[in-house]
């Protein structure tokens, strides 16, 4: 896997050169937007700011919170070394307020976005291994504008960092094979240990490690003392990231530092999520990582050179972690987009080299073809940097629920009128005291309701301004009364109007559907606030991933046409409303 005719400019110097614009590139594109949703609307499994302010609050025992569990503490520890806490001063305005209640948030997805973008030069050098500094280039190239890293490197969720930091390791397994130091060995443990800390998949990097091992350079003894600097700083890790560790096994249910693997849904449909979250976000990346897979594996001429072996010695190690890593998670039925987010550094070292091996091809002088293969270049990277650049652009644009809040300002009487919502959404508007009540938790005790509970733990409002009767459905409280008639069921909560997520077909929360078709049988729908430039496109939330209980919309062509972030909302009038 070679391939030396690299597009303009040439030259190592400019490759690097590029390479560091590419990162800080990527780095805005990430921070642009970066606080979309906040402070009313969490990715799932949002559990890194509750891990922060659990450390930050001096708890002794804040393993036995289950949520702290969730994942390891590498990306918390890291955020936590920032300025995460804000309170606005009692009586700010709405804004200061608003932005409060997000900083946590906030610090935690900016150390997300600073260390995801590490895939960037990471990507680039891996390229080296097999390619020239220019086409090394148009891989990490790739990786700066993939819509699936730019996604997951905006969310408080450790999986865009480890990408980064598994990869990082790989090349430090590379190093070590090259350079069987014992400096190379220790810096493959601490990377191994890094990625271990910010995710428990990393335990994947065993085989990388393994093959650097066996192929290094020089003599080779499988029981070798450097080994041991491997795995101190991977035993190191244990306790510094997984203080609550927890294995065990019981039945088809296999815990592993605090998440749960059904074994029996080791079924081969992961194949399938892994295919569709690739085609879904990074289509022109997917083909042409095919195209350069089919090159690689095309027979041709043997070079016996020394160079050539160690390429293969080093696709070896790289292939080592990769094709074991698809295999788990092809293999696993719960397998969802983010987890292809560390194969998109190999399959952009693909699609670099398919391009490549085309650019040999094109029928030009040798004189012109740096600039043919510059323009074959940008012309398959254009559509992944427009995508990036149009997410960026979406996400910091008013979120759904803003759109919703003004309507509600303009248009509800906040003496009278009682707005009533389901128990996941909430508006960045006041709520009066009495509606701070959630399903018997006062919502200082919502995790998931970052405004809410920031309002309940600082209720001091400025002098004069409005203040709404919000009240949330107890949907769980209500499940057979709502299945049975749901029309009745709403009319016994005395709102005047209705506020709903809309997400037809949803099998996770079929009351919520139940009760959006009540409505639009017995109610007058007043508003509707979608995050798409038509309106009618989907009922799909546009937000932090694909849902996986109905099909979702390919999300390269969403983004293409959004103008927004956020679920669709929709605001029924109930009888007796006042208006305002």
């Amino acid at each position: 896997m070679n391939a030396g005719a690299a597009p303009a400019p040439r030259g190592r110097r400019a490759a690097l050169l590029g390479m560091v614009a590419l990162t800080l590139a990527a780095l805005a594109l990430r921070l642009t937007g970066i606080d979309f949703g906040l402070p009313v609307a969490l990715e799932q499994d949002c559990k890194i700011p509750l891990q922060v302010e659990l450390l930050e609050s001096g708890e002794e025992h804040p393993e036995e919170d289950p949520e702290f569990r969730w994942y390891p503490l590498l990306v918390a520890r890291l955020a936590a070394l920032g300025p995460t806490k804000a309170e606005a001063a009692p009586g700010a305005p709405l804004e200061r307020q608003l932005a409060a209640a997000a900083r946590p948030h906030v610090i935690v997805r900016m150390t997300v976005a600073l260390l995801a973008v590490l895939a960037v030069p990471g990507t680039f050098l891996l390229a080296r291994a097999f390619l020239s500094p220019g086409w090394s280039l148009v891989a990490a190239a790739f990786v700066a504008f993939s819509l699936l890293g730019q996604s997951f490197a905006q969310q408080s969720r450790p999986h865009a960092p480890a990408a980064a930091l598994f990869l990082l390791a790989v090349l430090a397994a590379l190093r070590m094979r090259r350079r069987p130091s014992w400096g190379s060995y220790l810096l493959a443990g601490v990377a191994a240990a890094l990625a271990l800390g910010t995710l428990q998949s990393a335990v994947l990097l065993a085989p990388a490690l393994a093959a650097a091992h066996l192929l290094r350079e020089g003599p080779r003894r499988i029981l070798d003392p450097k080994l041991a600097l491997v795995l101190l700083p991977i035993a190191l890790a244990v306790p510094a990231f997984y203080p609550f560790l927890q294995m065990g096994s019981g039945g088809d249910v296999l815990e592993l530092g605090g998440h749960l693997i059904f074994l029996e849904q080791f079924n081969g449909r992961g194949f399938i999520a892994l295919a569709r979250a690739l085609s879904s976000y990074e289509p022109v990346l997917l083909a042409l990582a095919a195209a350069g897979a089919l090159a690689l594996a095309l027979p041709r001429k043997r070079d016996g050179s020394r160079a050539s072996a160690a390429r293969r010695a080093d696709l070896a190690v790289a292939l080592a972690f990769a094709l074991p890593y698809v295999a788990v998670f092809g293999l696993y039925e719960r397998t969802y987009e983010r987890f292809a987010l560390p194969l998109v550094p190999y399959f952009a070292c693909l699609a670099a080299y398919a391009l490549a091996r085309l650019a040999e091809r094109i029928p030009v002088s040798s004189a012109r073809r740096p600039l043919a293969a510059t323009l074959l270049a940008s012309l398959a990277l254009a559509l992944p940097a427009y995508a990036c650049a149009r997410l960026a652009w979406i996400r910091a644009r008013p979120h759904t629920s803003e759109h919703a809040a003004r309507w509600v300002a303009e248009h509800v009487n906040p003496e009278y009128d009682v707005l009533l919502f389901p128990p996941t959404l909430d508006l960045p508007i006041f709520r009066a005291p009495e509606g701070l009540a959630h399903g018997g938790r006062t919502a200082a005790e919502l995790r998931h309701l970052p405004w809410a509970r920031y309002q309940a733990l600082h209720p001091e409002r400025p002098e004069g301004a409005r203040a709404w009767r919000l009240r949330w459905m107890p949907l769980e409280a209500g499940l057979a009364a709502i299945a049975a008639d749901p029309a009745r069921w709403l009319a016994g909560l005395g709102g005047d109007w209705a506020v709903i997520e809309v997400f037809a077909g949803n099998r996770v929360h079929p009351s919520g559907t139940r009760i959006r078709e009540a409505l639009r049988r017995r109610a007058t729908r007043v508003a509707r606030f979608s995050p798409d430039g038509q309106d009618d496109y989907s009922e799909h939330p546009l937000g932090y991933q694909d849902e996986t209980s109905v099909p979702a919309p390919h999300f390269l062509r969403r983004v293409l046409q959004a103008r927004g972030t956020g679920p669709v909302i929709e605001i029924y009038r109930l009888s007796g409303a006042h208006g305002g």
